[in-house]
């Protein structure tokens, strides 16, 4: 991670969202999610910033977040945030309360890039979602089994989820493509 114990210096930003008054930036080049409070010089640490990799805790290259409105859990507002996490080929989810980073975290989609419609589950625990045992099927989305299945993402770039947390939509920029499913879990 670049410039360790400084949460003031951004590297690449390359995405950023408003809630609340908070400022949320991917710092894309230190592998890492900040918050900024109105009037604040440093960040809080929201996700990743623990070296770039692909544990739920870390994050490659992030770009695109989305933050949602937020709900009063035992009295304490907690945000999900959804993060393109662009070389693990992936979107991540936290959960974000002020103080408190790395919460909850869980793949909400992809991860799947490197492994082969016939290998269950995918390599490094990504998502098959939809669920699908034959993805590449002649009767499936995926027919002509050229174009990678809807689970393989290759370099995310943006995510946005409906307010109600129904529909997610992916910018899944090198398979040159924008996906959206309906009723997502």
């Amino acid at each position: 991670m670049a410039n360790p114990g400084t949460n003031a210096t951004l590297k690449r930003p390359e995405g950023v969202s408003v809630k609340s008054k908070t400022v949320y930036v991917s710092d894309t080049g230190n592998d890492r999610v900040l918050g900024f409070a109105p009037g604040a010089t440093s960040g809080i640490l929201v996700a990743g910033g623990h070296g770039n990799g692909d544990g739920n805790a870390q994050l490659s290259n992030p770009s695109g977040i989305w933050v949602d409105n937020g709900s009063l859990q035992n009295g304490v507002m907690v945000y999900k945030i959804y993060i393109a996490d662009t070389y693990n080929h992936r979107i991540m989810k936290y959960s974000v309360e002020l103080g408190l980073f790395d919460r909850g975290a869980v793949v909400a989609a992809g991860g799947c890039l490197l492994s082969p419609a016939y290998i269950q589950p995918c390599i490094k625990g990504g998502l098959h979602y939809p669920e699908d045992l034959q993805p590449d099927g002649n009767d499936r989305l995926n027919p002509s089994n050229m174009n990678p299945p809807i689970y393989h993402f290759f370099a995310p770039k943006a995510v946005i989820v409906s307010s109600d947390g129904a529909n997610i939509t992916v910018v899944d920029t090198e398979n040159h493509r924008v996906l959206t499913w309906i009723g997502y879990r």
